[in-house]
């Protein structure tokens, strides 16, 4: 007989099948404006859950900090919701 443990106890399959892995599927870290302007000195590109637009991102250009907008780079004028802004993602590649 198959078992799998769950909670730290052995309970039984009751098809007799081997137990299928399920994908460890985590939500992006969150993180603050200091946080994600540290990352995007290192080089990392940041955006924020909250925009609508999922191909916009924040990144360091020429040293001064840019948002690209439909694959074109603008100066970043910060508003206070972005300085307060606690919904930030490091975003892998651009679109």
């Amino acid at each position: 007989m198959n078992n799998n443990i769950v909670d730290g106890e052995i309970v039984s399959n009751p098809v007799g099948l081997s137990p299928t892995p399920t994908p460890f599927v985590t939500e992006p870290k969150s993180m603050s404006f200091p946080e994600a302007i540290a990352r995007v000195i290192d080089g990392a590109m940041i955006t924020k859950l909250e925009w609508a637009d999922t191909s916009s991102y924040g990144i360091l250009l020429d040293g001064r900090l840019k948002i690209v907008l439909k694959g074109k780079a603008f100066d970043w004028i910060l508003s206070d919701g972005d300085l307060n802004g606690l919904d930030y993602i490091i975003r892998e590649e651009p679109n």
